[in-house]
């Protein structure tokens, strides 16, 4: 591994692979990091793929950096930490109103249960 890397720094990389749990990043030097998931974003990421793509260069933040393997532990929202956040979503949502006559049925039915109960 190159001497230069050092945590804090942020670098331009490519993902070279994605996983479940995360995204492979190779640097110039082909020094390897991973991306965990939940270094992707603040919020919640169902799929790796919405936010990097295969073959794309990024530019990530180093966490640490394994003495031993000179692997690196890799941030994507660490980058974006001191930026204006991105807005909150807003989703307005129409909920039918519900209709009286489910309840009409039911409440029939309730009173054949009671009469059957009783018998």
């Amino acid at each position: 591994m190159d001497e230069h890397y050092h945590v804090g720094q942020v670098l331009t990389g490519k993902v070279t692979g994605i996983q479940s749990y995360g995204a492979f990043v190779e640097m110039k030097s082909h020094t390897q990091g991973l991306i965990h998931i939940s270094e992707i974003s603040d919020r919640y990421v169902r799929d790796i793929r919405d936010f990097v793509k295969l073959g794309e260069e990024i530019q990530v933040k180093i966490l640490s950096i394994d003495s031993e393997t000179g692997k690196l532990s890799l941030s994507l929202k660490g980058v974006y930490a001191n930026r204006k956040p991105l807005p909150a979503y807003k989703h307005t949502m129409r909920v039918p109103r519900p209709s009286s006559q489910g309840f009409v049925i039911l409440q029939k039915k309730l009173d054949e249960w009671i009469r059957q109960a009783v018998i």
